[in-house]
């Protein structure tokens, strides 16, 4: 479970340092979500000048992977 002070820092700075590796079957998944939600432009995602996605936002709410993950 993440403590608050993971969360906010998440949510402010869009990373996360863990204490432990993620298994690469698990980290394969979470960039395929990624990557999908970066090039269908999937709201809400803060866009560049050129509507180009720089950022996903609200990652733990996006899909139950990044929540589980979490967990």
């Amino acid at each position: 479970m993440l403590t608050v002070y993971q969360v906010n820092h998440f949510r402010h700075s869009g990373y996360l340092i863990l204490p432990t590796r993620l298994e690469e079957g698990v980290v394969q998944q979470l960039r395929h979500t990624i990557l999908e939600d970066v090039s269908g432009a999937v709201e809400p995602a803060v866009k560049d000048d050129t509507g180009r996605v720089t950022r996903l936002s609200a990652l733990l709410e996006r899909d139950s992977l990044f929540s589980e993950v979490a967990a």
